[in-house]
Formats: structure tokens, sequence, C-alpha cells
């Protein structure tokens, strides 16, 4: 995000020169010729960084920082003045009031510099709330630490799993929560924060932490629960030859060392556990997991072996396969008593089972690393087929880490980790010319490369990123869309898409007007883009909002219209003024006539309920005829143009290339 920087000067030379310097460095810049007009625009802009004159009549730079520091503390306070002023400038930067004092006449280079260290300040200082956001916003699980291992704060889905008041929270070192863990290990871990960490916590549940975010002496660590939340208290010990994870470790370790050929280790777990412990209860649940290892037990042949791990998660041990086809028997004839329903509590129950395994040498010589990636397989081979079990590959910890790296990178500096905005020309059908257009947020990461929407907005919107990410995309399409009429050009607004965690955010309704104030855009020139999927799942809850935001005169439009619900009865009772209609319904709207029956009723009745429709994602001159002959207003996609850069979308829109002779409608 641009930085704002307030300067104070009560020679209108002195800001002049100041205005010219730090526009032309790219900043965006306030001038103010005295104390107390300087505090009036610091209640209607959002400032960073204020240089403000130390000797001026009425309010000095002093007195004027003084009052800044108790209204606004997160501002950096910067003084430029004469040599001469710093003696009584000595006091002010001791007690923190000024960070740092700068002075006339000064170099353009090193007043550059100090302004960019003012701005990393200004981070330092505001850090600390973004801790607290994405504690308050996060569905993850996380826990704030100091750098000596101290739990400062949890979230409230943390303090769900540790039956703790997120509230209430005394002071305990997390080796409290985590016993297993020694002090070397946890040290490793605190000091290494391209580290994860497998380990129990003290409920005797597996879980990972990885570290999310470090900020001066405080961390951000995110906490996942590895397996399903039921607590039991299954005693499995009068099954003999059932062994502990210690034990499975121990004897993989034995064979590996003997080398006695192929070696695998296989995870499985009950297909919609939490399903059954939730119909049935703990205690019966207990019960049918000792009937489950009974009977996998009873199963077993020479060379195979058994260990219960935790909850409903066994593992067999294979020590004597041929190849992989003659693994794949072996653990079919394992699972072969399931095939048929299981007689449990007066009731017929059948099981199935995910399940994932590896295999030694190929996939690693460590028992504890081929139990981690086939309980990876395991997790990952959700929702499959029956009797398809899934070896752990290489692509499967790649993805996983992938996934590590993209949540890490969104906890940096939005603008310099790479983001930028994308315009995608909305084309009308009536004459061909550019009326609107879409905002699309892309991401080139400095290390990471390019990165699909399709893969960090999902990451964003789990780790609570989404709101932060929103606003800035927000304040920067109003930046461009003032950009565009100060150059004289025509559009009549821009649309931007708004995730529902965003819309549910109760500082949403006035951060939108703060920033359209500032940025002198009126209501009626932006569209909010919202998917019809969220605004279906509770549509009173979404009237009320985007009832609220409607009557501000910002304009709404339903995204993706056609992916779920698809009833026009709906649009009724919302306050929205577009449909956009999904590219689903489009893709075989040349070929097929009951495709074009449907859009075409689309388009008709929403017109009669006043709505404009857009179609996106065309892409054929066919496409595009028939829309227009079905009276859709306006269309977005590849036949005209892909998403561009705001300086490609400037000429596209100053040029018009559509409109007139060149439009194919004509």
């Amino acid at each position: 995000m641009t930085s704002t920087l307030l300067i104070v000067d009560d020679e209108a030379a002195v800001l002049r020169s100041l205005e010219r310097l730090l526009c032309r460095a790219g900043y965006k810049v306030i001038a103010a010729s005295g104390g107390a007009e300087a505090l009036e625009l610091l209640q209607q802009h959002q400032v960073q960084i204020l240089l403000t004159d130390f000797r001026m009549p009425l309010m000095c730079g002093n007195e004027l920082l003084k009052v800044v520091k108790q209204r606004h503390p997160q501002i950096v306070g910067l003084i430029l003045s004469g040599y001469a002023d710093f003696n009584a400038v000595v006091d002010t930067l001791n007690s923190g009031i000024a960070y740092k004092f700068l002075q006339k006449p000064w170099t353009d280079e090193l007043l550059l510099s100090e302004i960019q260290h003012a701005e990393t300040e200004f981070k330092r200082r505001t850090l600390p709330d973004l801790h607290t956001q994405l504690l308050i916003s996060s569905q993850d699980a996380l826990l704030e630490l100091d750098d000596k291992g101290q739990v400062l704060r949890i979230n409230a889905a943390l303090a769900k799993l540790w039956l703790l008041d997120a509230t209430n929270i005394s002071p305990k070192h997390l080796s409290a929560f985590l016993p297993t863990l020694s002090a070397q290990q946890l040290q490793q871990f605190l000091s290494n924060q391209q580290n994860t960490l497998l380990c129990l916590d003290n409920q005797q549940h597996e879980i990972e932490l990885s570290h999310r975010l470090v900020t001066g002496h405080r961390l951000l660590l995110k906490l996942e629960r590895l397996e399903p939340l039921p607590q039991f208290s299954s005693d499995l010990s009068s099954l003999s030859n059932l062994l502990t994870h210690q034990q499975a470790c121990q004897l993989i370790e034995q064979h590996i060392a003997v080398k006695s050929g192929l070696i695998a280790v296989a995870v499985l777990d009950i297909d919609n556990f939490n399903l059954i412990n939730d119909t049935m209860g703990y205690h019966k649940t207990d019960l049918l997991i000792n009937k489950v290892a009974s009977l996998l037990q009873q199963q077993l042949k020479p060379h195979q072996h058994l260990a219960y791990l935790s909850g409903d998660k066994f593992a067999f041990i294979f020590t004597n396969c041929a190849d992989e086809m003659a693994l794949q028997l072996q653990i079919t004839e394992c699972l072969s008593i399931f095939d048929h329903p299981l007689l449990h509590d007066e009731r017929q129950i059948k099981l199935n089972f995910n399940l994932g395994y590896a295999i030694a040498p190929e996939d690693s010589i460590i028992a504890e690393k081929l139990l981690k990636y086939a309980n990876l397989a395991c997790r990952t081979n959700r929702n499959n087929q029956h009797h398809f079990y899934m070896r752990f590959e290489q692509a499967i910890l790649d993805s996983k880490q992938q996934q590590f790296e993209i949540s890490n990178a969104l906890y940096g500096d939005l603008e310099n980790n790479g983001f930028s905005l994308n315009f995608q020309p909305k084309v009308s059908l009536r004459d061909g010319r550019i009326r609107q257009a879409e905002v699309l947020l892309r991401w080139n990461h400095p290390r990471l490369g390019s990165i699909s929407p399709a893969l960090f907005i999902p990451i964003a919107e789990r780790d609570g990123q989404i709101i932060r990410i929103g606003l800035w995309v927000l304040e920067q399409s109003l930046r461009c869309l003032r950009s565009f009429y100060q150059q004289g050009l025509e559009i009549d607004w821009l649309s931007i898409n708004i995730s529902g965690r965003q819309l549910q955010d109760p500082a949403f309704s006035d951060q939108l007007q703060h920033l359209l104030a500032e940025y002198q855009i009126k209501p009626e020139q932006i569209e909010l883009e919202v998917t019809e999927t969220y605004l279906m799942e509770d549509i009173q809850l979404s009237n009320k909002v985007l009832s609220h935001l409607h009557q501000t005169g910002v304009r709404i439009s339903m995204d993706d219209f056609g992916t779920g619900y698809s009833s026009l009865a709906y649009l009724t009772k919302l306050p929205i003024d577009e449909v956009k209609l999904d590219r689903s319904l489009l893709t075989e709207l040349s070929s097929d006539i009951q495709s074009q029956g449907m859009v075409r009723n689309i388009i008709r009745m929403a017109h009669e309920l006043g709505l404009e429709v857009t179609a996106e994602g065309i892409e054929t001159i066919e496409q595009q005829q028939l829309l227009q002959a079905m009276g859709c207003d306006l269309i977005q996609g590849y036949f005209y143009s892909k998403p561009l850069n705001e300086q490609l979308f400037t000429d596209m829109l100053r040029q018009q290339p559509f409109a007139g002779e060149n439009f194919y409608g004509n």
C-alpha cells in the first residue's frame, strides 16, 4: 500500500518543494500550513508518516506531535528543521514523541531514505494489529508467543480444541501444553521459521505446529490437529500382538536394518468416522474401535503386523512383499472381512476405510517418516472409491509444502510481495463501448512466481488474510478509478469481487465509506460482486448486509449465477443490480438448443426484474452474436480482451477499439 504523508510547514515554498519531491517518489502527499490544519486533516485521511517543521506560529512541531502521539499513536513523526533547533528537539526525541530529526536544508536522497526507514517503523508499530486481526478472523487454531516460548494469546479455534477460555489465559510456557516435547526440540522449532513440528498435545492428540508470523519478539503459530476430535479411552491392551506407535517404529527399523526386501507401512482410518461417532456416542464408538481392532488382527498372516496409532487410526506393517501388486492384494485380504456389514449395537454398520501406504526403501528408510508419509497419503485419500489405496508420492508432500509456503507468503507486505490488479473490460452489446471492467487480483511472488487465485484465495479465506487483502484490493481499485477519471476517461463503474468473510466483517462498511470519501469516488461508481453460493447460504443475513451497502448507493452484482441454486425467485428478495451468467452456462451455447433456451429465459426474466445481465467467459463470435440477439447487456471474456494491467487497460479505455465500425455486433 502506498504510504500517505502529511507535511506541515508555515512556508509555502517549502511545502511545494517537499510535495514535488515526495509525489515523484510515488507517495501520496497531503499538505498543511500549521498544526491546527494538520490535526483537522488527520481526521479525514489515513496517514502513516507526519513530517513537520519545528518552529511554527500558534503551534510548534513539538506541540503538534504531542497531540498526534495521543490521538494517533501509530503515526511516525519526523521533524524537519534547521540545525539550530536540534537542542530544542532533543527532549522530543528522547520522549519518543518524534521518531527522528532531519536537518534543513535537506538532500533529496537522504530525505527519501529516512522516509523509507519511517515506513518500516510504521509497519513495526502496526504489525501487532495484524496479529490481533488474524487471531480474530482466522479459522485455523492460532497462538501467540513471546520469543521465550511464553503463551500470550490464543484464538477461539484453539480455545475450542484445548477447552480453554481465550479471554483468560494465565501465563504459561508452550511446553505446558506440549508435554511430550523436550526443551531442546521446542527451542529448535521456535528458532527455525521453516520448521514444522509433529507431536502430541496435552490431550494426547497428534498435532502439527507451524510458523505463521514473526514480528519483533512475538511469534504467531498455527496448530493443526491431525485426526478427528472424539475423546476415547479405548483400552486395547487385551489384544495380544497389537503394537503401539513406538513398537511399530522399532519393528520397521529392525527389518530395514537387515534389508529383508520390500517393507510397507499402510495407515488406515474409518471413513465418515465423525458421523459414526456423533450418531453412536463415545462409549459405543469406543466399543466399535475395539471390535475393528480385533477383526483386523484376526486377518493377519505371517509377516503382517497391526499397530494402533490413535482415535480410529491403525497401521499395517508388511515385512515380506514380493512387489507392490502383491502388497495391494495383501491389503485387500486384510480388509475383506469388512466387505459385508458389521453387526454392532444391534445394528448393521457398513464400514469403509481410507488407506494410504509408503514403501521402504523407496519412500524412506526412516520408520517415523514411513508412518508420516503413509498417514499423509491416507489423509489425502478422502472420498475415494472403495478398495482404492493411495501410495505416498512426493507430489503430495510438495502440494502440502506449497500450501504452507503460500500461506506464509500471504503474511508479507502486499504491494512489495508481488500483488497487482488487472482489469478485464466489460463491453456493451448496444454499441461496443467498454462501459465497465472487473478488477482481478494477480500475484507474482518474488520467490514463488505466479500463483493462481484458485490456489491462494481459499488459503487466504482459511487464514483470515482475505480481509486485509480485500481491503488492499478495494483501495487500489478506487485509486485506479480516480486516476481514470482524472485522465478524462469514461467508465461507468468498476466491479470488485468481495469475499463473504469481508461482508461479515463489522468494520467493512465504514472502511468502504472512508475510502470512497478519501478518493472522492461516488458510491454508484463501484459495484461489489458477491458469489451466488455465499448469498444463498443465509438469504436473510445476505439481505440484511447487502441492503445496508445498497442504501449507500453502492451497486451489487450476483457473480457466478447458474452454478448453484439458480432460482430467479430469490433475486426478488435481494438488493442486487446485476446478475453475471457463469461461463458453465455458456460453454455449449453455440451448439446446444437447450442452453440457448435457458439463457434466453434467464436474460428475459432478469430484465423484467430490472436487473442488468453480464455474460462472462465469452470466447467466440457465435457466442457474442447469440447473446446480443437475446438482449444480454454486457459481455466480458477473451473474445474482446484478456485481463490487462492498469496501463494497457487505460490505453484500451482511451482508444475504445470495439466501438463504432469495429463493433462485431453491427
